[in-house]
This record gives structure tokens, sequence and C-alpha cells, in this order.
């Protein structure tokens, strides 16, 4: 009787584990499982999609395995037959998670990073959002000083990402990244030990980013600014007003815009706002590490993607004037 009972437990434990519970699929099936789903959820997602013929055999697998906290969010693809064991494999082996290039644009804010992370690797914009303001994880990124939040430090590049990747090790892989890129660049390391003027310069760049995508005129506006600076002229640059207001940027500001109560409109205060107003690339950062030196104090946008620059406000205002006249012949 009792080596019937053992025979009858061990086909039992045999079913449950090493009975395939998914047939396979020739075009793969594609699933993904959220940061914080848990065992329930991800039984509904696998059985959703097709992949468990048999859903209690494979929780009481699960269990028995142990492996119910085990499960790591991430994209997975299912092609061949599993049983309950390679399945469970699959979802708590890191190796199978998928990888995908993620791109990150120049000029991003943590805002609208923060949506391209919800959509393509599955982590909340809320958590993301926080994260990037809290301020022990940005202590223990090496980023002191005046730095409040991240805006401006999440580097701007093209990442080989694993789908279960968490948000703070997303956050520190791109800051890692800003510091290894200023530290291999002459002209940016110093900066890197000088926190103050770290924020500074990011916060410069971040405005020249918004400002042109030329590389060559990166440099003059740099100096423009830095001259409008020195000059006790309000930098009057409309990014920062287009980041300050609550309902996001806006394709032409409006003169009340410019009256916006905000420490980042440059219109209404003197010198830098308080921090970066995107993510700057390194060609920026150079610049404003490195401006040109002339004395043009504004410039107007030409009309052909480029910008025209002036020394005193006549000549700026003659450069506006140009360029109305080319849009409303166009």
């Amino acid at each position: 009787m009792g080596l019937i009972i053992i025979l009858l437990l061990l086909i039992s434990f045999s079913r449950i584990f090493f009975v395939n519970n998914f047939k396979g699929s020739e075009e793969g099936i594609k699933i993904r499982i959220n940061q914080g789903d848990n065992l329930e959820e991800v039984i509904s997602a696998l059985n959703e999609a097709g992949i468990l013929e048999n859903t209690l055999t494979f929780k009481i697998a699960v269990k028995l395995s142990n492996k119910d906290e085990s499960i790591l969010p991430g994209k997975y693809i299912f092609k061949k037959p599993l049983n309950n064991s390679q399945i469970i494999q699959i979802l708590t082996d890191p190796t199978f998670v998928q990888m995908i290039n993620f791109r990150i644009p120049e000029g991003i804010t943590i805002k609208k990073l923060s949506n391209m992370v919800e959509s393509k690797l599955g982590i909340s914009s809320k958590e993301f959002i926080i994260a990037c303001s809290d301020t022990t994880l940005i202590n223990e990124l090496g980023l002191r000083g005046k730095v409040k939040t991240l805006e401006g430090f999440l580097f701007p590049d093209t990442y080989r990402i694993s789908l279960n990747i968490s948000s703070r090790d997303l956050i520190k892989l791109l800051v890692d990244n800003f510091k290894n890129k200023l530290n291999t660049s002459l002209e940016t390391r110093p900066i890197l030990n000088e926190p103050e003027k770290l924020l500074d310069i990011v916060t410069m760049a971040s405005i020249i980013e918004a400002e042109t995508y030329i590389k060559d005129e990166m440099p003059t506006i740099a100096g423009v600014y830095y001259n409008r600076i020195k000059k006790h002229m309000r930098l009057e640059a409309d990014p920062t007003v287009q980041y300050s207001l609550p309902d996001g940027p806006k394709s032409r500001l409006l003169y009340e815009d410019l009256k916006i109560d905000s420490p980042y409109n440059t219109y209404r205060n003197f010198g830098l706002p308080p921090g970066p107003i995107n993510s700057p690339g390194m060609d920026a950062i150079i610049a404003a590490v490195n401006p040109q030196k002339h004395d043009f104090l504004f410039f107007v946008t030409s009309g052909d993607g480029g910008h025209t620059f002036s020394e005193n406000y006549e000549k700026h205002l003659e450069a506006v004037k140009q360029y109305r006249k080319k849009i409303n012949q166009n």
C-alpha cells in the first residue's frame, strides 16, 4: 500500500513538472511580465496568451518550487513545447529575458523619457519620475551640491537594456554613462570634480540643446548667453519658458507665457535657471564649457534651420524683420 502511494505521488509530481503545458508555436508567442506582477497576474498573462494549457498545475509547480517571488519582469518569447519546470526556469532566469536597443534622444526631458520608459520597458512613469528626484539615489550617484533632480544627467545615447531592469538600475546606467562620457573628454573631465560648476554647465548645455540641433552653432549660442550674463542681462531663452509651462511646450509662445511665475523663466529671472531643462548631448556640453568668443547678444531663427546673430538690439530687430518677411513670402 505504501509503495502504491509513493508511485501515485511520483506520477503526480511528474505530471505537475514534466508533462508539456505549452504545445509550442512556430511564430512564437510574446508576453510581457510587468514589475510588481504577482503570481496570479503572471498566470493570467500566460493563460491569455495561450501558453498554459493547465493553469492549476503551473501554479502548483511554482509553489512547490518556491519560485513565486522569483519571477522576473520583462518580455519573453515562447516557441518550442515546454513543461512547467521549463516555463518556470525561463521566467526566473535573467538570461532568458529579452534585450532591446533603447535610444534616448538629445534634448529629452524626464517627463517625456518617463513615458518612453513605461511604454518600452514596462517601468511605471510615475515610479521613474519619483526616483529621479530621490535625494538618497542622487547622493549615491555622486551628484552633490545643488542637484535636486536628475534632469540633465540621464545621458542621451543608445543603450542595450534588459527588459527586467528596475527604474533605479536604469537611472544608474544612464548617469554612469553621463559621467563616463564626460570623463573621456579632456574638455569636460575637470568639471566632474566641481559639483557647482557641473550643474551650471549642464544647465547651460540643456538650453543650448533646446535652441539648436546644428553642432557648429552651439558654441556661438553659448557665447551669446555668457555675454548676456556678464552684462547682467536676462537670458530670455524661450526653451526655459516652454519648460515652465504647466501643460507642456507650445508650438508658439504667447506674450502672456513670458510672464509665467517660475524660477525657470529666464524672461523674469536673472542668470541660469535652477537646473537643466533637458538631457543635453556632448556637443552642447562641450559648447557650454568652451563658448565662442564674440560680441553677439541676440539671435533669431533665420528661417532655414539656422540663426542670425546680432551685437545690438537694433540689428536684432532688423534680423527679426527679415525672418518675418521670409515667412510671409512662403
